[in-house]
């Protein structure tokens, strides 16, 4: 009986890290802001961004799309989109200690609380002398970038084949 427990415990601390995965989009976010979230509403709980960056659509397909780059007081950047006079976030990052994911990963974080969290990566790749760790839920992707264990960036995009599809689908229309 002792060893089924011993057993059952071990299973229990292999499995439960690897069961944790990305259940929904509402898994996705950092400090609040999720992805599709209006820049009204970001406004709205941040206040006016310290600068504001427009950054030009590119012809073809690579970017056929204007967004602007949004900085809040170095804690963290916002990329809206600008399509259909929507303003949608499409990517959040940020470098600085204390914010959080839904499930409460910050930058600064033992890089071993990503994997205890949400198990094992979907992508592992090597970026600039750093680790990223990417788990996707649909479209969309959460990014943990790791160097000397420790939790060094973290960011939130859609993929982008979805969002050139949004794009040329809703140009269409």
């Amino acid at each position: 009986m002792k060893r089924i427990l011993v057993l059952v415990a071990a299973f229990m601390l292999i499995a439960v890290p690897a069961m944790a995965r990305l259940h929904s989009d509402q898994d996705i976010g950092i400090e609040g802001v999720g992805l599709g979230s209006e820049m009204s509403y970001v406004e709205g709980v941040y206040g006016k961004p310290t600068t504001l960056h427009d950054i030009p659509a590119k012809a073809g397909v690579i970017r056929p799309y204007s967004m602007a780059r949004a900085d809040y007081k170095g804690h963290f950047s916002i990329w809206y989109i600008y399509a259909d006079r929507r303003n949608g976030v499409i990517r959040v990052e940020t470098e600085y200690e204390g914010m959080a994911t839904p499930a409460g990963v910050t930058v600064g974080m033992d890089a071993s609380a990503v994997g205890n969290i949400y198990g094992r990566a979907d992508y592992v790749q090597l970026v600039g002398g750093q680790t990223i760790f990417s788990y996707v839920f649909g479209n969309q992707i959460m990014n943990f970038a790791v160097k000397a264990g420790t939790i060094r960036k973290i960011s939130i995009e859609y993929d982008p084949e979805f969002m050139v599809g949004q794009i040329v689908g809703a140009a269409t229309k």
